[in-house]
């Protein structure tokens, strides 16, 4: 006989991972719990509706898996109005939206369907049983959907329920930190690096919480181990850079960095961290030919525009300085016209 879905672990598991920035769907098969022994009328109906369920729910996947997503959402929205008390009909619906919206292109239309996956998530964990990985899903799509207050909440959640598991103190971190709640971010990753110390993000983020702190010798030490860990990481370099720069050692800090292709050097947060290396050496120069390289691979960036404007002003190619100027200017950054009348000198 066929039961519904083992709801401790057997469910497919939507692991959302943040690191990524992206939806990660982990689709497993779904478990088939022992056949239980008849017991009264109420029981046998219960058991009947637990497996109408289940075949409602097998059909749903066979018509996701043959390309038939709209089909398969119809089926699990008319699932979940039929059997509005079942855990596993809102799991369900839920998992399906999550894969919906990694596949659609336009945002706002993705955000939609992840704030409806959210809903699923929060009725199914009150429905019950409240489990780890259904908070810490749910606690993930918060996240995605700019509702960081219910995030702290669901992944708390989760790790009181697994205190074994890394990744719920790990992600509870990260959410804190947004918070700026130093003193409890750190707490959980030095829990998530003892749980498992070959985390490379449990050491990285504790380096950028003693950069916050103003410690970069201790943010040298800690970056030391997830560079260890992932030693191609540009994130890692990023933070041993600006520690060092803390640290009063520009030249250290670009040479971290120079190994970086052109694609990572022209990443906004590398470009600023070079840019202020090079402006306490008194070097403008390098940094305007990355600004420029950047601006023509993102030519409707206005801020970056204006950004290689100023870059150029300083490393003398006024010419360049305007164009730049102006384009910005035409993309609406504000500041942008007063920079090209003082480039023009009007």
């Amino acid at each position: 006989m066929g039961g519904v879905r083992d709801n401790s672990r057997g469910w497919v598991t939507a692991a959302i991972m943040l690191a990524a920035c992206s939806l990660l769907i982990v689709v497993g098969v779904y478990v088939m719990g022992p056949a239980s022994a008849p017991g009264d009328g109420e029981s046998r109906a219960s058991q009947a509706d637990s497996e109408g369920l289940q075949r409602v729910i097998e059909a749903a996947e066979t018509l996701r898996l043959q390309g038939e997503a709209e089909k398969s959402e119809a089926v699990l929205r008319e699932a979940i109005s039929d059997y509005a008390d079942k855990q596993d009909a809102h799991i369900a619906l839920g998992e399906l939206l999550i894969d919906k919206a990694s596949v659609v292109s336009e945002n706002s239309a993705a955000q939609d369907t992840l704030a409806q996956a959210y809903e699923c998530y929060e009725r199914a964990l009150s429905i019950g049983p409240r489990t780890a990985d259904l908070e810490f899903i749910a606690g993930t799509l918060a996240t995605k959907i700019d509702r960081w207050e219910r995030a702290l909440e669901h992944y708390a959640a989760a790790q009181a329920l697994d205190d074994r598991d890394p990744k719920y103190p790990l992600y509870l971190a990260q959410v804190q930190l947004k918070f700026n709640r130093l003193a409890e971010a750190k707490a959980n990753l030095v829990r998530t690096a003892s749980l498992d110390p070959s985390i490379a993000a449990a050491w990285g983020t504790l380096a950028e919480v003693a950069l916050r702190e103003n410690a970069a010798e201790s943010a040298i030490e800690l970056i030391a181990k997830a560079r260890t860990i992932e030693p191609g990481k540009t994130v890692w370099r990023l933070i041993e850079a600006r520690s060092l720069k803390r640290l009063n050692k520009p030249q250290e800090a670009l040479q971290v960095l120079v190994g970086l292709n052109d694609s990572e050097k022209l990443d906004v947060g590398v470009l600023a961290v070079i840019g202020e290396c090079y402006d306490m050496l008194d070097q403008p120069a390098p940094v305007a030919d990355l600004y420029v390289k950047a601006t023509r691979l993102n030519p409707s960036d206005g801020q970056l525009a204006l950004d290689a404007s100023r870059w150029l002003r300083r490393a003398g190619r006024v010419q360049e300085a305007i164009e730049n100027a102006e384009r910005a200017a035409m993309l609406g950054v504000s500041g942008a016209r007063e920079m090209v009348r003082e480039l023009k000198g009007e």
